[in-house]
């Protein structure tokens, strides 16, 4: 009995031994020849019982071939651009695949090796190329060929020419979306390599233009309005303000948006349409290029806070002017005094600036009345207080010769305070200070030339001077223009 058992193990270890011989000398041939197993595709090309190095070639000449294929990007336009997958930044990413392919059948021990390399005689095994994309590359392909594509807005035009609306529509713009250009290239070089025809489209995000067509079609309300007239003006005068009203006319102010009246106005040049006109400095009259400027500013306050816009700066005179209540003024001077306000409304604004012949300057600010037709608004200007002047002031001037003598009016000094008063259903139901006022006093004023006289009569014009009285420096010129020359 136990001689039967000895007999058939050696039986099978002989056999196993013979097994293992035979792949032994399978696999050692492989190995020798160092070429892919039988049975291994990468995508579907077979590529046993080639070499390692012959397979790589290959597969980077394949590769090379896809990256050259051809990507078109398409506009909402039409337009086309079209390069290849390179150029997007396309890269074969997985060249691994070569050596995995290789390596197939040659892992593990014996037995394994042996049970992978019949299997593939019913199974073949497949690598599949793997593509991705340098995304900096293609943000900067996107740069420097897509941009060009975007356009801005072009936002509606609202105009009032001799009463009459005209409106221009507006024209949205685009601007690129370039992470979804992005997101679609990758898709295409990741997945879609294969396709015959490789395409995108290139996408944009919609830039709104300000204001509509349709909106601006209903700015038909005159939110507020105001009239001053400057009938008494001289030439000079009345040209500065016909000029600068025409440069505030047809200014269009979107919500949240605001306007300066000197920045609308200057430069204040004869070359900007301007002239010398009288204007207040130092408690006197003089000429100044744009003198009366002041008068479309103020006209403007009171368009603009019956409009109810917020008003963010404003300024009175430094004395008070004849056109218009106390404390309702807005002075402009220099870069220090300014008018500017703000549309606080969720409306586009649009004013209108008009001069007549018969010396009326207007304005009137249009746009959406959202205001209860019940609620009425006034204005009530209170005088706090006043100061007038008792004295008179001597003021010697050397840019005029001996003999001019100009007088200037006295001005009485106020403060005073601008109520806006709130009435619905005529019932007043708020009062609100607008603004608060104070202007100076200025003495009745002499002005008096002393270019190129002697010391001893501008000593004599001194001491005139020196007795506070108008009349005695009158006198004294008197004299001294009556004395014969020595």
């Amino acid at each position: 009995m136990k001689k039967v058992i000895i007999r058939v193990g050696t039986i099978l270890i002989l056999i196993t031994v013979g097994v293992l011989l035979y792949f032994v000398g399978l696999t050692s041939k492989a190995e020798t020849t160092s070429t892919i197993y039988e049975g291994i595709y990468i995508e579907d090309m077979s590529i046993g019982g080639m070499s390692k190095e012959s397979v790589l070639e290959m597969m980077e000449s394949y590769a090379n071939e896809i990256l050259n294929k051809s990507i078109t990007l398409r506009t909402d336009d039409g337009e086309e651009v079209i390069t290849s997958l390179k150029n997007i930044g396309a890269m074969w990413t997985n060249p691994e695949i070569v050596d995995e392919a290789y390596l197939y059948g040659r892992k593990g021990n014996l037995i394994e090796r042996y049970k992978i390399i019949q299997d593939l005689k019913e199974t073949n095994i497949t690598y599949y190329f793997a593509f991705s994309i340098d995304e900096e590359i293609a943000k900067q392909f996107i740069e420097n060929n897509l941009v060009k594509y975007e356009t801005e807005p072009m936002d509606a035009i609202f105009e009032r020419i001799d009463g009459e609306v005209f409106i221009t529509p507006e024209i949205n713009g685009k601007k690129l979306n370039k992470e979804t250009i992005l997101l679609s290239l990758k898709e295409q070089v990741e997945t879609k390599w294969k396709n015959e025809t490789l395409q995108t489209e290139v996408t944009f995000d919609i830039l709104q233009a300000k204001g509509t067509e349709e909106e601006f079609s209903k700015m038909t309300d005159v939110l507020g309005s105001y009239t001053t007239s400057y009938k008494t003006s001289s030439d000079n005068r009345s040209g500065n303000v016909a000029n600068g009203c025409s440069k505030i006319d047809g200014s269009f102010l979107y919500p949240g948006e605001s306007i300066s009246a000197y920045e609308m106005c200057q430069p204040f040049t004869y070359e900007n349409g301007y002239f010398d006109a009288g204007a207040y400095l130092d408690g006197v009259v003089v000429d100044s290029i744009g003198g009366g400027i002041c008068q479309v500013s103020t006209t403007l306050y009171n368009a603009a806070i019956r409009s109810e816009l917020e008003i963010v700066e404003r300024h009175s005179h430094s004395m008070v002017v004849s056109y218009i209540n106390l404390s309702a003024d807005a002075a402009i001077s220099g870069t220090y005094k300014d008018l500017k306000f703000k549309n606080n409304l969720d409306h586009p604004i649009y004013i209108e600036g008009i001069t007549t012949k018969d010396k009326q300057i207007t304005f009137n600010i249009y746009g959406i009345e959202e205001r209860p037709e019940n609620r009425n608004i006034t204005f009530y200007s209170e005088l706090i207080s006043e100061t007038v002047p008792t004295t008179e002031r001597i003021k010697l001037d050397s840019t005029f010769a001996l003999g001019y003598l100009s007088t200037q009016s006295a001005h009485t000094g106020y403060h005073a305070k601008l109520w806006k008063i709130v009435a619905v259903d005529g019932i007043e139901t708020e009062r609100i200070i607008v603004s608060e006022s104070k202007y100076i006093p200025a003495s009745r004023t002499l002005i008096v030339g002393t270019s190129g006289v002697s010391e001893e009569i501008l000593a004599a014009i001194n001491t005139a001077a020196s007795t506070g009285s108008i009349d005695q420096v009158k006198a004294t010129v008197a004299a001294i223009l009556a004395t014969p020359a020595p």
